[in-house]
């Protein structure tokens, strides 16, 4: 039987987990963005901060990567790969675009799993609007999108923020 995420609480281990891991992942299911953040040892203001949605946005260089401001320091980049989530859920990536609310669950979680954070938003419009924009481009190569990632990824963090679109909370 399968844990649906409206089951889950904070202090309960994460469906699945297996093995621990420290990044994040972004998706769409069941028709609306899932954020999972892992942090080893989230520290009491990591977890703070993580309940507070401020800001988020669109880094659209080659490839998009979204980016979300919780509180007033902790920035996350996340890679999205859209080709992947069209290929292998196009049901839940139309369920997504076809809703009037567009939300996201966000979960943080340590390094064993233990859910720290769980907090559900709804994304602005113009987000989404901007978002299928850069989805729709799939003429740019996304066989390539990991190895530009890791180039991404060696960046500072704050200085993609300031080339980002932003959308307040």
């Amino acid at each position: 039987m399968q844990i649906k995420l409206e089951e889950i609480k904070t202090g309960d281990k994460y469906p699945g987990w297996e093995k621990p891991f420290e990044g994040s992942l972004m998706g769409i299911i069941d028709g609306e963005i899932q954020l999972l953040v892992s942090l080893p040892y989230p520290r009491e203001i990591d977890i703070k901060d993580f309940k507070n949605l401020t800001a988020y946005g669109i880094y659209n260089e080659k490839y998009p990567l979204v980016i979300w401001r919780f509180g007033k320091n902790f920035l996350l980049p996340t890679p999205y790969n859209p080709e992947f989530e069209k290929q292998f859920r196009p049901n839940d990536v139309e369920k997504f675009i076809c809703q009037k609310n567009k939300m996201m669950t966000r979960i943080l979680i340590d390094q064993n799993g233990i859910i720290r954070v769980i907090g559900l938003s709804e994304l602005k419009s113009s987000f989404i609007e901007d978002l299928q924009k850069v989805w729709g481009d799939s003429k740019t190569g996304w066989d390539r999108y990991n190895s530009w990632l890791s180039q991404i990824f060696r960046k500072n963090t704050y200085s993609l923020w300031e080339k980002v679109k932003k959308y307040n909370y």
